[in-house]
């Protein structure tokens, strides 16, 4: 008699191995991206930084910023057919590793009083190439680690974007006092840190996922494919077209508004942090509280709020002149808005784009919503000159409720296909005819 209570201990604690191993990938992938987006963020500060304190030139800073923006337009596609051909864990871990080796290499070459300004762009460009396929593989593989983890692909995708938003909250403090340690050269040596613990949790923990060869096309075609799936999907289109122009006005006022704003105010540089502070800590909290809640909302009219929050109010109040308190407050009621945006219009991704594509169309994606990123402060900084701040500020607010609006389109429908909280993943047999899937 004790024989089957032994074997069904036996298979009890298998399959409780089995699930704490699957629920480690999802664990090991959501703290690789963490890690990878702080790393990136000290980067993003300390190599400007450098370029500033070594040469004195804001000439040479603003291409040194453009040389790291760049890449990303021209990588997305591309790195998504990488993707798709070697696996979203062999592309994860090889380009994290040559990210960081061309990281580092800008303070060895320092160090040893050899590095040039052409060396740094290049570098930089590099870097940037090979840490847009690197992200995107890592956010392909979400749907198939939260099935496999038994989460929830809502929950995943907020949890992911709980990890990103925590990063952006703590890489700029880390990276200031990264510099006042060591130095904005040596700074970069933390970086390249992250990205080899990011390859090593990608390589010991997160399952992989490739498009099968019966299933690709030519480089030609499978470049092409990416832009036709969502060309030929409206809600595709319409997300699309939203991050963009949210990446656009989003840049307009966080990286020239909000600076103008508060020294015009004379809030201080405290006051800056403090806006750009609470508008993060507001997000990360939706964000978690979304993950846990907002499985059966309905999304789509919980989209339309949060935008019609996020844009209008949040422009007309800070063109009223408000005291800091005021301010404040608005942009934590605006943080706290943001935070489900980006978990509902990725699941809504994730659910419509078949696994055998993943990779290019999400790259493809990436390439065209930060492609209008560069515009919005360029744009931005002519308005203010042109017309002045306020009435920069109010056409931003007639610009979120045009957006707001559009979201009544019925290509948004889509997006309460989602009101079921385990809907099936599309699969490859699901486009078998497709002529997109060659």
């Amino acid at each position: 008699m004790l024989t089957p209570v032994e074997n069904d201990s036996s298979g009890d604690r298998a399959d409780s191995r089995s699930r704490i191993r699957r629920q480690g990938a999802l664990f090991a992938l959501l703290a690789a991206d963490g890690i990878s987006a702080l790393g990136n963020l000290v980067t993003v500060i300390a190599v400007p930084w450098f370029v500033l304190q070594t040469t004195g030139s804001a000439t040479r800073t603003g291409i040194i910023t453009f040389f790291a923006a760049v890449p990303v337009v021209l990588a997305g596609p591309l790195g998504g057919m990488v993707i798709d051909r070697l696996g979203t864990r062999m592309t994860s871990v090889f380009a994290d590793i040559l990210s960081g080796g061309c990281v580092a290499s800008i303070a060895i070459l320092h160090h040893f009083g050899v590095l040039r300004f052409w060396q740094i762009a290049a570098l930089v460009f590099v870097a940037g190439l090979m840490n847009v396929p690197a992200e995107t593989s890592r956010t392909a593989v979400v749907p198939e680690v939260a099935e496999a983890s038994g989460t929830s692909l809502t929950r995943a995708t907020s949890l992911l974007s709980g990890v990103t938003q925590t990063a952006t909250l703590l890489g700029g403090p880390i990276a200031a006092g990264a510099i006042a340690l060591f130095g904005p050269a040596q700074a970069l040596f933390v970086d390249t840190a992250t990205f080899v613990v990011s390859a090593i949790l990608i390589c010991i923990s997160v399952p992989s996922h490739k498009t099968p060869v019966a299933a690709r096309g030519t480089l030609r075609t499978e470049f092409v494919a990416g832009f036709n799936f969502i060309r030929e999907d409206s809600l595709l289109r319409a997300i699309l077209a939203m991050v963009m122009f949210m990446n656009f006005l989003d840049q307009a006022f966080f990286v020239v508004l909000v600076p103008l704003l508060v020294e015009r105010l004379h809030y201080g540089t405290p006051g800056l942090g403090l806006i750009v502070g609470v508008f993060g800590l507001g997000a990360l909290a939706s964000t978690l509280l979304f993950s846990a809640y907002g499985e059966r909302s309905n999304r789509l009219r919980l989209l339309m709020i949060c935008l019609f929050v996020i844009g209008a109010p949040r422009y007309l109040l800070l063109a009223a002149s408000p005291p800091l308190v005021v301010a404040l407050i608005v942009m934590f009621v605006a943080g706290l808005s943001a935070g489900p945006i980006n978990p509902i219009l990725t699941t809504s991704m994730y659910r419509r784009i078949p696994a055998t594509m993943r990779g290019r169309v999400l790259g493809t994606f990436r390439a065209g919503a930060y492609g209008a990123i560069p515009l919005g402060g360029l744009v931005a900084g002519i308005a203010v000159t042109l017309i002045g701040l306020r009435p920069t500020l109010l056409i931003g607010a007639g610009l979120y409720v045009v957006a707001t609006l559009s979201v009544m389109r019925p290509a948004w429908h889509g997006v309460n296909e989602l009101a079921n909280p385990e809907p099936p993943i599309r699969s490859e047999s699901d486009d078998a005819d497709s002529p997109l899937v060659s």
